[in-house]
């Protein structure tokens, strides 16, 4: 299988997928992810869950030239170091392209899939509908980044959100970070980011506004040590159709 996501280009390459959730999946779920499914209570997260473990399989699948199946996927946590939770990596496979770095996130019935060969990546998308709880921007935004907000719409907020979660997830440290100690560039221009905490670089990532729908605002961050374009592909997948069921459907035999 040709594939255009091949290092060594002048550009940096992110490719992004999403689809709804869907009851469907549960049968795609290994052991161990079928544990952490169970451990969800409500049944809009489970689908979500097992609709973005469907997906990311697809997707990396079809990235190294393997079935979906055959895609293992691990997890640890940062804050406790368990492997039954946390931010999601692809082993590599034996005779196959290599394994990309991957980031999940799903919220209101949408789940969405970032993969790129560049380098660490985090992807994140909110409904705008969102009701933040009263005070969130205090202990989410820097004083300034709060300054930026006077009377902005009201999206500003989950805009400047979503790009500094992207950006935390793909650190690999997520929210064992103060969000606080982020500094990005105000909501209403090209997201960069412009100060950050000692222990994670400043420098080198690239943020990028990413709406896959209207009425949800979402956002992937990268590093990369290249400096060529951005280049960014969104698309929707289907995991309705026949021929993806059945390439998924080996996937609970496996007991990653």
């Amino acid at each position: 299988m040709a594939s255009p996501w091949q290092k060594g280009l002048a550009a940096q390459r992110i490719e992004v997928a999403w689809t709804w959730a869907s009851p469907s999946f549960e049968h795609c779920l290994t052991p161990r992810e079928r544990d952490r499914y169970l451990r969800l209570r409500r049944q809009a997260d489970r689908n979500a869950f097992a609709t973005g473990r469907a997906l990311l399989r697809l997707v990396v699948g079809a990235r190294m030239d393997v079935e979906p199946h055959e895609v293992v996927v691990r997890t640890t946590c940062v804050r406790c170091g368990s492997t039954s939770h946390g931010a999601p990596t692809v082993d590599p496979v034996d005779g196959a392209r290599a394994a990309p770095h991957v980031s999940v996130t799903h919220a209101a019935g949408l789940v969405m899939v970032a993969a790129t060969d560049a380098g660490p990546v985090g992807i994140d998308c909110e409904p705008l509908a969102s009701a933040l709880v009263p005070g969130f921007a205090d202990v989410a935004l820097a004083p300034q980044e709060q300054a930026t907000l006077a009377g902005a719409p009201p999206g500003a907020l989950l805009r400047t959100w979503v790009r500094k979660e992207a950006l935390l997830k793909a650190t690999g440290q997520g929210l064992t970070t103060d969000p606080r100690e982020v500094l990005l560039s105000p909501w209403w221009g090209p997201p960069q980011v412009l100060s950050t905490p000692s222990g994670i670089a400043s420098t080198g990532w690239r943020l990028t506004d990413v709406d896959p729908v209207p009425g949800f605002a979402g956002a992937v961050a990268s590093a990369s040590p290249w400096s060529g374009a951005l280049e960014l592909t969104l698309g929707r997948v289907d995991l309705g159709r026949s021929d993806v069921r059945a390439a998924l459907a080996g996937q609970a035999t496996q007991g990653a």
